[in-house]
């Protein structure tokens, strides 16, 4: 490498004229350059390149130095070539061409084109042509090369060499450096080129010839640097025939093949004029040399220039001698006139069979002139002539001895190639003659020459037929068929050769169905339908013939899946032929074949359920209605019911299915009979809104089994057939979705594990994602909680991958994850957790890319996907803020219910590019979760006591099922209505839900221990609603026992069962259960206990000590039941609890916040268990006023969430919540956290003359509990026990039972029958009678029962000093040791008795002290009248007590009652509101001194319906003489003038009812300073759900929670004269009009009303006070 490096050296000193002297390198030189020894010799530059150059082997594979040498090595010898001698100067560019040689082949491009250029200079240079020196010689004139001159003689050679150099550079390089058309010019016969070529010996010709032509030919074939126009292609097959003259080495047929080839093309795409031109000059020397042979003759004919051939004797017979010498007269023939004669004489001896007989026939030199003479026919220009050579093929049909000799298919081929040239408009029915002719001739002898270029033969004639039928389709309709056909015949001729069938059967089937395929869509464009169907039918007819039976190893899946890719075009093309016709004959499309028919229908319903249609439905149903008529095998009806299914926008009921669903064993699908047959039932069970049990139990059979069974196979074909893999997944899924949807979670829990153990290796990652995820549904429907976090865990990777970058598939599926994630934490009682998750998933919902809904790209699909999981993130989200934000909760549970309902509406009606499975799988799911947010909606309610709102979604969730048809899911729905009617107190309705649930479950085949635990459950709580307390303590037993039956259920080893069995003795309802699942499971097991103590009259259940919830109401009735209350006439309790003092309390309180299960109408119980508990003469205040708290907690909470509901806000549009929103709100929580310290704050707002009485019944004893307290005075809480075979529940009956009978004479159908006097007068007596018995009603409640204690509801106001020193005394005379509080209380009791001088007996005063002293004193007497004289002595002094006003707070079970008309109150200050919490409320927004009501701003709404004549009468005036006041008579108002009316001080409402008819309830409560209301209506003040667990409702606890300071209503109905003089006289004493001489409030005025109504009880009694005691100011 040093001696090329220092050789480099020595060259480029050259330049700078240096000379050099080399070392003595012996030693190194050797294996470089033997013959180079230099030692220590001066050596110059051009000696060196002289030795390397002219001595030395070219060799630079070494290194790229060495090319560095030569390169200038040459360079020196180009400056210095005048030193060289000739010889030298030769071998100088000889050795040049071989370097150029070298650098092309180690792709040294730009090189090898310098040494050229530098060659060609030099050579110009030598031959003295001038070039211009500033200029480097292009590639264009290299090929034009130097102009020939004769010297020197001895450059020939070179100049020949350096042209053949420079033709391979051309060819190599990559780079475009002239086009082929500049290198076809280079190449005329008159050439440069071809001068010097021909200047060359003939040996030299010969041996360079061979690789000119492989240069050329490759050019033709293998261009690699530039696309070869057809024209320049041609030129250079030319060209290489040009060098046959030179040498035998020219592969003659290939070149002439190949022209022949792109002659055609040119000649079918009428390109052939443009190119004439540029072609004619290479045709001369290849005519002179090829003059004879047949193909070269052809392809002059192409260009015009018929040869004049030498006729050579035929055979010594005369006639084929005159045949000859007319053959050969007529192509000379000069004149028309003579050739015309010619032809004549002709025709009579080709019409003559003798001439083609045998032996002739076989005679090549007749044959050849036959050739000639079929060459002159085609190559003249009279068409007359052509009329020949159908004769001519005539003969050669007749003749049996013909052989397709060479020659022979030459004639043949000559004909083919004159059809191409004809005009086919003019010439069609000769070009079918001709064509015909030919084919048979090919066919006949087809057996024995059989080959591709045959083969090859036909499918050219093929190609001529079908152009020509395009050709002429305007023109002759039937003659396009009549080409169309035959051409598609000659394609079924080539398909059906074996051999070559064998060989690519598909690659020919491919161009017989390209060309039928354009024939039918221009049938069905020119509407020949008839005509493109039997195109049609040969595409399948011929491919299931020769592709599908011939492959009878392809499962039918496979060759479903090979059918529908090879005939996709013609499969469209159908689908538009029906399109447009609207019929189809599939037996002429499948040749009768089922299999056929089956595989055109079911790619027809894939074509067109891409489509939107119209039509869509009325044509897949009339495929469907042919199919069923000519298919006959059942399998694959079902297969094609099966495709059916999957179709967009269509209705299933249009592919009817019998029951009975078989597949025979005939059937090509018998191997997977099981499969489907199980799904065939299953669209059965789809099509039939009733649901058959029993085809749903086949169908779950014969899939089970095929899973368990035929799982070996799937393996073994999944390799070869993949869609069976496919197949089997999809109809999982379909049934899954469908069980599911129909409760069946057990069964559809067992199919997919089975389905999962028997292929788990087969699954795809989505696959088994999809499954599990169903499994984690299925495991949280069942209650397994285990199952589901074992899912999660399995999955975790699948919910953490939720990225921004996945695409929109797989961010949907990562979603679902953590939607699942986040409805396992809630319902695992991760609160916390699940908070944090629901803030993630919002802020998700509202701000990812892929989950906005407005996107451009959002596809209907999409949205609906969306639109369900973001109602279920709703749902969770709604049931996660149940306890803590319950607004917030309904909001979600709205929001979420909304986008249900408008998925329902909107979007799956016009879903139609939705299959049937996607329809039904939306449609299921958001079913299902409607009913999922419809229950919790009446959870959530039903938790925080509002009925009337569970009222309202028991009526939804009822009328949504009554529109849905799935009897286990229907089960469970009415038991949950069940139960939900009882909490309502609706018990009829209970019952009726019962009843229809009672009768689909004994019918139910298919079923589970969830719900059998449901129905015990619903059972046992109604049996207890109605007080039959043995059946649901029976209920109850079978509930526990099937509660461990079902827990132990994961002991039974289902494996080893039959399937039969498994099914016959319901097993598989039996889900495999672990400890960890027991969780959910106990909640109902819980729900189920605190029902039974809910719905007690008493707690004489001897099931209670079995009872096994930890629940606080269940702990504490269980303790209760320890040691029952026995007594019925002592007020205190005998034992005492484990409860000894507050700390055990709160302790207990705080249970129940903690206890998801814990809701408000549980408190009720839990207060009156533990009232019992108390000791409520000796124990402090703090514990009662806590226990009071707990009591009226759910009514107050009931309120606010009532009024926070009405009130809440959201956008017109807005689908998710406000994440920020949710954070404030969760922060204040607190707002609906219990406040057990409501007494204090109702006291230190109270005003000093009034005092709260509350009023309630014990539900564990019946006995009546009253608890009183004032601003000075603490709360006392005392029981009375109602006196034997008496109780609450009897003095509600006797007063509903009048109220009730009331009612009936007041109807219309009654009023409208008093005509007469006498009607009137009986009508008066009924109405008189009934305003007795409740009058005596009432005061033997008063008497009867309270007793000595009604001092409790005396308005009498002690002076504290006078109450402190009277309780003294009393305690001084009892002897007793009570707290202050109980002190005062009992003084109250005492002093209310009043004067004992106005007593006509003191046998109440002797009660009350038994009462008091708890029946410890046993002389009770001497008591008795020591405490007379102090009463005597109090009453005697100047210290008389003063009316008090008295608010009672009574409970929901006491509401109805007329406790403002006991005697006691009858003429007091009363008035009532229905919780503490709210008076609280109501009393911080007043004044402490007074409450008052000024008069500027009033509104009234006078007779509103235009019925109440003596109403208008007796107000109009009285109304309008205030001039300030607005109101409206005698019209319906609006609901705006309504809300409006709400605003001012006092609303004023006489008409019928309270006036909801005109305006929402809703809207009221919306409100927040409404007005003070006179509602003097018929019922207006009556009140809905008494008799529920929950709080009642109605109209005035709307203005209620309005913030209304004071609303006055009627109770009941009344009639109208008595309500007008009543409400006339509160006017007048409340000074409404004109001020009254005695300020009177509001409560004050309406005990002086009641005596003015006729009927003082009956209707005087009806109207009460909710509120405050007003005053009016003027």
């Amino acid at each position: 490498m040093n001696r090329v490096n220092d050789h480099i050296k020595l060259l480029e000193s050259y330049k700078r004229n240096e000379p050099t002297i080399l070392a003595d390198r012996t030693n190194t030189a050797g294996p470089l350059y033997p013959s180079l020894n230099l030692k220590s010799h001066t050596v110059t530059p051009f000696g060196l390149a002289s030795m390397l150059v002219l001595k030395m082997p070219l060799d630079i594979s070494r290194s790229p130095s060495e090319v560095q040498m030569y390169e200038l090595a040459f360079e020196v010898l180009h400056n210095e070539i005048g030193r060289l001698k000739r010889c030298e100067v030769q071998q100088v560019f000889k050795t040049r061409l071989m370097f150029a040689v070298k650098l092309m082949d180690n792709d040294q491009f730009e090189t090898c084109y310098l040494q050229l250029t530098k060659t060609f200079v030099e050579m110009n240079r030598m031959l003295n042509v001038t070039l211009n020196d500033s200029e480097t010689p292009s590639i264009h004139q290299m090929i034009q090369s130097i102009p020939y001159t004769k010297e020197p003689a001895a450059f020939n050679g070179i100049i020949a060499s350096f042209h053949t150099v420079l033709l391979q550079y051309l060819f190599k390089e990559t780079k475009v450096l002239t086009t082929p058309d500049q290198l076809v010019e280079s190449m005329r016969p008159n050439s440069n080129f071809w001068q010097w070529f021909h200047s060359l010996d003939s040996d030299s010709q010969t041996k360079r010839s061979p690789t000119l032509i492989k240069l050329f030919l490759s050019y033709t074939q293998y261009p690699t640097n530039v696309s070869v126009p057809v024209g320049s292609q041609i030129c250079c097959l030319l060209i290489t025939l040009m060098f046959s003259k030179f040498t035998n080495s020219v592969p003659l047929e290939l070149i002439l093949d190949n022209l022949h080839s792109t002659i055609d093309r040119l000649i079918s795409g009428n390109r052939l004029e443009p190119i004439k031109k540029q072609c004619l000059p290479f045709l001369e020397t290849p005519q002179e040399l090829l003059l004879d042979h047949p193909k070269f003759q052809s392809v002059l004919s192409v260009f015009g220039r018929p040869a004049r051939l030498d006729l050579d004797q035929l055979t010594s017979q005369d006639s084929i001698q005159h045949f000859n010498t007319l053959i050969n007269n007529l192509i000379l023939s000069s004149k028309e006139d003579d050739a015309t004669r010619d032809f004549s004489q002709l025709e009579s001896i080709l019409r003559n069979s003798n001439l083609f007989s045998s032996t002739s026939i076989q005679n090549d030199s007749f044959i050849k002139h036959i050739y000639k003479l079929v060459s002159f026919i085609i190559y003249s220009d009279n068409a007359k002539y052509y009329e020949y050579l159908p004769v001519i093929l005539k003969q050669f049909k007749a003749n049996d001895s013909l052989s397709l000799t060479t020659v022979v298919v030459e004639i043949l081929d000559l004909i083919v190639r004159f059809t191409k040239s004809l005009d086919s408009k003019m010439h069609h029915e000769l070009l079918y003659t001709l064509l015909t002719d030919v084919f048979k001739l090919f066919y006949k002898k087809l057996p024995d020459n059989l080959n591709e270029k045959f083969l090859n033969r036909i499918q050219d004639i093929s190609n001529i037929f079908f152009q020509t039928g395009i050709n002429v389709f305007e023109l002759s309709f039937k003659a396009s068929l009549k080409h169309w056909m035959s051409s598609i015949e000659l394609e079924y001729v080539i398909l059906v050769q074996h051999e070559t069938a064998q060989q690519n059967p598909l690659s020919r089937f491919e161009s017989l169905k390209l060309k039928n395929d354009r024939i039918v869509h221009k049938l069905i464009n020119n509407l020949s339908f008839l005509e493109a169907q039997e195109f049609l039918s040969n595409s399948f007819k011929i491919y299931n013939d020769n592709i599908l039976k011939s492959s009878p190893k392809l499962s039918f899946f496979q060759k479903e899946k090979m059918f529908a890719k090879t005939l996709d075009i013609s499969l469209k093309l159908l689908a538009k032929l029906i399109i447009k016709s609207s019929k189809l004959d599939l037996v002429l499309l499948s040749g009768g074949s089922s299999q056929l028919m089956t595989l055109i229908v079911g790619n027809l319903f894939n074509i067109l359920a891409s489509t939107s249609l119209v039509r869509k439905n009325e044509i897949i149903g009339y495929l469907v209605e042919t199919y069923l008529l000519s298919n006959t095998d059942t399998g694959l009806a079902i297969y094609v019911a099966f495709q059916y299914f999957k179709i967009a926008g269509i209705d299933i009921q249009l592919f009817k299915l019998k029951p009975n669903v078989t597949v025979d064993k005939k059937s090509c699908l018998a191997d997977y009979s099981h499969l489907f047959i199980s799904f065939g039932l299953l669209i059965v069970c789809l099509q039939n809104r009733q649901v058959n049990q029993s085809l749903i139990t086949k169908s779950f059979d014969s899939l089970l089994y095929w899973f368990q069974k035929k799982s070996l196979f799937v393996i073994e074909n999944y390799e070869d057939d993949e869609s069976l893999l496919s197949l089997e997944f999809e109809i999982l899924s379909c049934y899954v979705s469908y069980a599911s949807y129909h409760g069946l979670f057990a069964y559809s829990s067992t199919l997919i594990n089975t389905y999962k153990s028997e292929r788990i290796f087969l699954l795809s990652s989505y696959q088994k994602s999809f499954l599990d995820g169903k499994l984690f549904d299925l495991a949280l429907e069942l209650k397994s909680l285990e199952k589901a976090n074992a899912l999660l865990i399995s999955n975790k990777k699948q919910a953490e991958s939720l990225t921004s970058n996945l695409t929109g598939v797989d961010f949907l599926e990562s979603l679902e994850w953590k939607l699942k994630e986040y409805r396992y934490l809630i319902n695992a009682g991760q609160t916390q957790e699940a908070e944090t998750r629901f803030f993630y998933l919002i802020e998700l919902f509202s701000h990812n890319e892929h989950l906005q809904l407005s996107s451009k790209s959002m596809t209907r699909v999409k949205l609906v996907q969306i639109l369900i999981l973001q109602s279920e993130l709703l749902w969770l989200s709604s049931v996660l803020f149940t306890h803590s934000i319950p607004h917030q909760s309904y909001k979600l549970g709205r929001m979420s219910l909304k986008i249900l309902q408008s998925l329902v509406k909107k979007f799956l009606p016009n879903l139609s590019n939705f299959t049937v499975h996607e329809f039904n799988n939306f449609k299921w799911q958001v079913s299902r979760l409607t009913m999922k947010v419809l229950e919790q909606l009446i959870n959530l309610f039903a938790c925080w006591s509002l009925t009337k709102q569970v009222e309202f979604y028991l009526n939804e969730f009822n009328k949504f099922l009554e529109s849905h048809n799935f009897p286990v899911v229907f089960c469970y729905a009415s038991y949950f209505m069940a139960e939900a009617s009882l909490l309502v107190g609706n018990t009829s309705r209970a019952s009726e839900f019962l009843v229809q649930a009672d009768t689909i479950h004994e019918e139910l085949q298919v079923t589970d221990y969830l719900l059998d635990l449901s129905h015990l459950a619903a059972h046992g709580s109604y049996f207890m609603a109605i007080d039959e307390m043995d059946s649901a303590t029976e209920c109850y037993r079978k509930f526990c026992q099937m509660y461990d039956t079902m827990m132990c259920a994961n002991q039974i080893d289902h494996t080893t069962m039959e399937i039969k069995d498994m099914l016959s003795n319901g097993m598989l309802r039996q889900f495999r259960y672990s400890e960890g699942d027991q969780i959910l499971i106990k909640q109902l097991c819980t729900g189920f206990e605190v029902n039974l103590i809910l719905y007690a009259s008493s707690l004489k259940l001897e099931a209670i000590n079995s009872f096994r919830s930890a629940h606080p109401l269940v702990k504490l009735a269980k303790e209760y039941y320890s040691h029952p209350y026995l007594s019925n006439d002592a007020i205190i309790q005998q034992p005492r609890s484990s409860f000894r003092d507050d700390s055990d309390y709160e302790d207990l309180i705080e249970s129940c916040h903690t206890d998801s299960l814990f809701y408000m109408y549980h408190w009720k119980k839990l207060f009156d268990i533990c009232m019992l508990f108390k000791h409520q003469l000796d124990e402090r205040g703090d514990t009662c006023k806590r226990l009071l708290g707990m009591n009226e907690c759910a009514l107050s909470k009931a309120f606010k969430l009532d009024k926070d509901v009405a009130q809440l806000k959201e956008g017109p549009n807005q689908i998710l919540p406000d994440p920020d929103d949710i954070r404030i709100l969760a922060s204040q929580s607190r707002a609906y956290a219990l406040d057990f310290n409501i007494v204090a704050k109702v006291r230190s707002n109270l005003f000093p003359e009034i005092t709260v009485i509350e009023v309630d019944i014990c539900s564990v004893t019946g006995d009546m509990l009253l608890s009183y307290f004032s601003s000075a005075e603490d709360s006392v809480i005392i029981r009375i026990p109602f006196q034997p075979n008496t109780s609450w529940k009897v003095f509600k009956d006797r007063f509903n039972d009048i109220i009730e009978a009331s009612a009936q004479t007041t109807n219309q159908e009654r009023t409208t029958n008093v005509r007469t006097k006498a009607d009137r007068q009986d009508w008066w007596k009924e109405r008189r009678e009934l305003d007795l018995r409740l009058q005596k009603m009432l005061e033997s409640f008063e008497n009867d029962h309270l007793g000595a204690l009604k001092g409790i509801f005396s308005p009498k106001n002690f002076e504290p000093n006078v109450l402190e020193k009277f309780s003294l005394d009393l305690k001084e005379v009892l002897n007793c040791n009570f707290n202050k509080e109980t002190e005062l209380f009992n003084s109250r009791l005492f002093l209310a008795l009043g004067n004992p001088k106005e007593w006509s007996s003191s046998d109440e005063l002797n009660k009350l002290i038994k009462y008091v002293t708890a029946n410890k004193l046993l002389d009770v007497e001497g008591e008795s009248l020591l405490i007379r004289n102090l009463l005597e002595k109090y009453y005697d002094s100047d210290q008389q007590p003063q009316d008090q006003h008295i608010i009672l707070v009574p409970s929901k079970d006491c509401l109805e009652f007329p406790w403002e008309s006991l005697p006691i109150l009858q003429i007091r200050s009363v008035s009532r509101m229905p919780s503490l919490e709210m008076l609280n409320e109501l009393l911080a927004r007043s004044s402490k001194t007074r409450y008052s009501l000024k008069t500027d701003k009033v509104f009234y709404l006078l007779n509103p319906s235009g019925d109440l004549t003596r109403t208008k009468t007796t107000f109009k005036e009285k109304l309008e003489s205030k001039t300030k006041w607005k109101g409206i008579t005698d019209e319906r108002p609006t609901e705006s003038q309504f809300k409006e009316g709400l605003r001012n001080d006092l609303l004023i409402y006489l008409g019928h009812g309270s006036g909801q008819q005109y305006i929402k309830s809703k809207t009221i409560k919306k409100q927040n300073n409404c007005s003070s209301s006179l509602l003097i209506g018929c019922s207006s003040g009556a009140l809905k759900g008494n008799n529920s667990l929950l709080e009642p409702y109605g109209p005035v606890f709307d203005y209620l929670i309005a913030g209304a300071p004071m609303v006055l209503v009627n109770m009941w109905d009344v009639t109208d004269k008595d309500i007008d003089k009543f409400t006339v006289g509160v006017c007048d004493f409340w000074g409404l009009f004109e001020p009254y001489p005695k300020e009177m409030n509001i409560c004050e005025a309406v005990a002086r009303s009641r005596d003015l109504c006729t009927l003082r009880f009956l209707n005087g009694s009806a109207p009460v006070v909710y509120g405050l005691p007003l005053y009016l100011t003027h």
